[in-house]
């Protein structure tokens, strides 16, 4: 039985920060990436820690225990993989935010507030 290797393709658009809107763009798809690989890094996770806790250990106790522990022990490293996916697609997030706070005067149209005049 052969397996068809499946292939994954994920682009990030080029920058172009020319106004607000792009950059939110720019900034939303990475967001969207990030989330999409963290996915994949956690099922690939426990596909490899499912995969691997199969294989029991030559002599000892607690051989199927042993097995489980060794590939989860395995595995961590691909679930510290999606983490960080996840903590870059915040981090997106978090650079339009401060785009947001830091260019609020400049991004905020000139409204002067309303002023009553003064009546004696």
């Amino acid at each position: 039985m052969a397996f068809k290797s499946q292939r994954r393709t994920i682009t990030i658009p080029e920058p172009d920060f020319r106004t607000s809107e792009d950059l939110r763009r720019h900034q939303d798809s990475i967001r969207q990436m990030c989330r999409t690989l963290a996915m994949m890094a956690h099922m690939d996770a426990a596909e490899l820690e499912a995969s691997l806790s199969t294989i029991r250990p030559a002599d000892g106790m607690f051989r199927k225990t042993r097995a489980r522990l060794r590939a989860r022990r395995v595995s961590r490293h691909m679930r510290h993989v999606a983490d960080c996916f996840g903590e870059a697609g915040a981090a997106a997030v978090r650079t339009f935010g401060a785009y947001r706070a830091e260019y609020a005067p400049e991004l905020a149209p000139n409204v002067r507030p309303n002023r009553r005049a003064f009546t004696p």
